[in-house]
């Protein structure tokens, strides 16, 4: 839009300097309307394709976003597998609550996967909150796993010692 204005003010100019020197024929106001028309279809058709490669590049982000939420839920859904193998042991006396807090982050995994979903059909205005919203239960979840694997692990170690 800048650039249309530029150009129109340009060609205000170049008609007043031009009315200046000489008297203005009805031809060369049309050569100049004709001329304005053009570079007004120019600037427009310009405009046109940069709206288009913004569209695209969102398209382009929204896409690489989901694909980086995916990749994070399938790692979250692979460490959860890797505390059920670690948490197997019989003799271990906390293995109840482990399950338990187990159990409780599958749920929340599936949830994210949910909101995954949701967000891969959510509109362009609502887009930025529903990612933020699953990218705070992404990251709540990771912090959960972190705090169950070091549980388990210190579990694991006391029960070597003993």
């Amino acid at each position: 839009m800048k650039y249309l204005y530029t150009k129109v003010t340009l060609l205000s100019v170049v008609l007043l300097s031009f009315g200046c020197s000489r008297q203005l024929t009805l031809e060369d106001v049309e050569k100049q309307i004709s001329k304005a028309k053009d570079e007004v279809k120019e600037a427009q058709e310009e405009v046109k394709a940069a709206i288009e490669t913004r569209e695209q590049f969102y398209v382009d982000y929204r896409e690489g976003e989901l694909k980086k939420l995916e990749k994070r839920n399938s790692e979250i859904e692979d460490k959860i597998d890797n505390l059920k193998k670690s948490s197997d042991d019989p003799n271990d006396s906390a293995s109840s609550s482990i399950q338990n807090a187990i159990e409780d982050l599958e749920r929340e995994q599936q949830n994210i996967e949910d909101q995954i979903s949701r967000v891969e059909r959510v509109e362009a205005q609502e887009w930025t909150q529903a990612y933020e919203e699953v990218d705070r239960a992404v990251q709540d979840i990771e912090m959960q796993i972190e705090r169950l694997e070091n549980s388990l692990s210190d579990s694991q170690a006391s029960y070597e010692v003993n």
